[in-house]
């Protein structure tokens, strides 16, 4: 094989390699916004707003986990939930909340993770929905911002 060859050969396989490149980095991003950042800024241009609003990804439902250190698997297994959040691993904080996002059949899209110095969830043990409202419960200056779901599903009653 001449040097021309060889050299479009290389090309090729980095032209691949960047597209490769992009299409992950472009999905993983879309899941690596800073949630937290962006719970704060809607809510502190309007006191109300909806799951979505905030998390502008595809999904069914989410869970507000009320146990910081439970696995997904273990969470399933405990509600006795048909859904496949095996992807999502034990906590390791208890200033660290969880709420996990799946899909109509059940599957793992997203774990937001949120720190109480940031947010504090008032309710756990919940189920929302990408219409489900978000209400702001602490003042502007207020410091860690403190949210209501206004969703009356539990799985953990």
């Amino acid at each position: 094989m001449g040097f021309k060859c060889k050299l479009i050969v290389v090309i090729v396989l980095v032209l691949l390699f960047s597209i490769g490149l992009v299409i992950i980095f472009g999905m993983t991003q879309k899941r690596g916004e800073n949630y937290s950042a962006k719970l704060i800024t809607v809510l502190n241009e309007q006191e109300k707003a909806t799951v979505q609003d905030v998390f502008s990804f595809e999904f069914e439902r989410a869970y507000v986990f009320n146990d910081c250190y439970i696995s997904g698997e273990g969470f399933a297994r405990r509600y006795n939930l048909d859904i496949s959040i095996n992807e999502v691993k034990s906590g390791a904080s208890e200033n660290i909340q969880r709420i996990v996002f799946v899909d109509e059949l059940g599957n793992f899209v997203y774990e937001f993770k949120c720190d109480n110095s940031e947010v504090i969830l008032l309710e756990k043990g919940i189920v929302i929905y990408p219409e489900t409202t978000i209400e702001r419960k602490t003042s502007i200056q207020e410091k860690p911002l403190t949210i209501s779901f206004q969703s009356l599903e539990q799985y953990d009653s």
